[in-house]
């Protein structure tokens, strides 16, 4: 083969300079000119993609020895990932998938993860603070971000608080917060000992310093058998002696937060992400139809016709027939046994249902179901303080005929109903010769009363004004008057300066006044009850 590509060089070469008689040949073809640059081009070409196809495959060994390429023949560079950390003011916008890799997961918008808090003013994310609020007493909470709220941002100059004890969020002005290491001079020790939902407060908020500061506390020994209540009480009073003292060792420095609590935006999925401390703790569930209650009911009304009920409601108003001869919970006649809670009789099924739904209470303090027959539907909360029952809304017909008006024995209308077992609590109402009838009676010397009673006074301003015209009950040097806060009390009841504390402003006290009950209408309830208990 190397002879043969001798010889087809040889004519070639020799084609120019032979000069001697030949038989005469086509011309050979005139040579391409242009042929010598287009082959250095493509030989150019060619090799720089060779280079680039190479230059993959030669990176992972290139790495240990780096050498610098010429800028022409390297591949353009892909488009780098932009930092995906939230903290960074330069937050991935770009719409292109990037590839997950090394645990990387979505990180939010830049607009959401702008620093927070940045006033050069303190209390940082995560910070353990006290808070004041208007009414409230110095109460202890945790700086949070404005998106654990679900809400705007905080403006400057205040933050995002959640207070401990119950979970709720305010906005604080710098002004008004205080670190918790000032301890000492927050805490106040008669709200500790009068609300349960501070002393918690206290508590969770201890709990979390003696975390942060490495701080054990031992309750009692293990050979103690005392209860749980006990027990907790004895490692909260060691935890606020311990917080009174300074946090001791490691003082102020040791409460501050830890650097995950700084940074909010973590970098986990959407599903897997909780606070701190609400990792242990479960929400309360919500309240769902009764299903069972709501199918029995029906059942109870297919027995009972409506028109029935109304007929036996009417001969008990009537006087024809007793409360006790029917139940008050479904209206039936076949009473098995009175009601334990009301005037009435109860039969044997509402009896089971009661038995079965009377004590169960929501998370809201109240009960789950009807006070009268334990039904599951739309329910009617009592407003009295302290007092947990509810009632299904048509009931109110049973509970009393007329409500009880104070002004049989005061000088006030004030019509209320009375829920309860005390005995006779249907009896009218008899005034005594202590009690002021007429407003004139009620007045300080040198004024005159319009009217000889006044309406309903409530929480509201305009309630003391009478009738259409609205006009004030009292004439004073020839002009209308308001009441005194003094003559308010003796409407009511009340010794005079009765509710004269605390530099409470006149509408305030009225207010106080509104919500209350009237004193001689209490006395005429609580009357039989001396027959039953000692008086001391």
């Amino acid at each position: 083969m190397d002879e043969h590509g001798d010889v087809e060089d040889d004519p070639q070469k020799g084609s120019d300079t032979f000069s001697g008689p030949r038989t005469p040949a086509p011309p050979p073809p005139p040579p391409p000119m242009p042929s010598a640059p287009p082959t250095t081009q493509q030989q150019q070409q060619q090799q720089q993609q060779q280079q680039i196809i190479a230059q993959p495959q030669a990176l992972p060994k290139a790495q240990p020895q780096p050498q610098p390429q010429p800028p022409p023949q390297q591949q353009p560079p892909p488009p780098q990932q932009q930092p995906t950390d939230p903290a960074s003011p330069t937050v991935a916008t770009t719409p292109e998938p990037v590839p997950i890799g090394n645990g990387d997961k979505i990180s939010p918008k830049s607009a959401d993860t702008e620093p927070e808090y940045e006033d050069g003013r303190g209390f940082g994310i995560g910070e353990l603070v006290w808070g004041k609020l208007r009414g409230f007493s110095w109460w202890p909470g945790r700086i949070v971000s404005w998106w654990m709220t679900g809400r705007s941002r905080a403006a400057e100059g205040t933050r995002w608080v959640k207070w401990f004890g119950d979970g709720k969020f305010s906005v604080v002005c710098v002004e008004k917060l205080l670190p918790l290491s000032s301890f000492h001079n927050a805490f106040h020790q008669p709200t500790y000992n009068k609300q349960p939902t501070y002393k918690k407060a206290i508590y969770e908020v201890l709990q979390e310093a003696c975390s942060r500061a490495g701080k054990v506390f031992i309750t009692c020994p293990e050979s103690d058998n005392t209860d749980t209540s006990k027990s907790v009480d004895m490692q909260n009073k060691q935890m606020i002696e311990w917080a009174m003292t300074g946090f001791q060792p490691t003082g102020p420095k040791g409460l501050e937060p830890p650097e995950e609590d700084r940074n909010p935006y973590k970098e986990v999925y959407p599903e897997m992400w909780v606070e701190p401390e609400a990792a242990a703790y479960m929400p309360p569930l919500a309240k769902k139809p009764r299903k069972s209650t709501n199918v029995e009911k029906p059942k109870v009304k297919d027995i009972v016709d409506e028109r029935t009920r109304e007929r036996l409601v009417y001969e008990v108003r009537q006087k024809c027939r007793n409360i006790e001869d029917i139940c008050i919970s479904c209206g039936t006649l076949n009473v098995s046994l009175e009601h334990p809670l009301f005037t009435g009789g109860m039969c044997q099924s509402c009896k089971n249902c009661f038995l079965e739904c009377a004590y169960q209470y929501d998370d809201d303090g109240y009960q789950s179901y009807c006070t009268i027959c334990c039904g599951g539907r739309e329910v009617l909360m009592c407003g009295n303080n302290n007092c947990c029952r509810c009632n299904i809304h048509h009931y109110n017909f049973i509970l009393t005929d007329q409500p009880t008006d104070a002004k049989e024995v005061s000088a006030a209308h004030r019509a209320r109903y009375f829920w309860g077992n005390l005995p006779g609590m249907n009896r009218p109402l008899t005034a005594m010769n202590a009690d002021k009838l007429d407003l004139q009676d009620c007045l300080e010397h040198g004024r005159t009363a319009k009217f000889d009673k006044v309406r309903t006074i409530t929480t509201r301003s305009n309630s003391i004004k009478q009738g259409k015209d609205q006009h004030f009950p009292v004439f004073m040097n020839e002009k209308e008057d308001i009441l005194w806060c003094t003559e308010m009390e003796r409407v009511f009841g009340f010794p005079v300066h009765y509710t004269d504390v605390s530099n409470m402003s006149r509408l305030a006290r009225q207010r106080l006044l509104g919500r209350s009950w009237s004193v001689p209408v209490i006395r005429h309830l609580f009357a039989p009850l001396k027959e039953y208990f000692a008086c001391v």
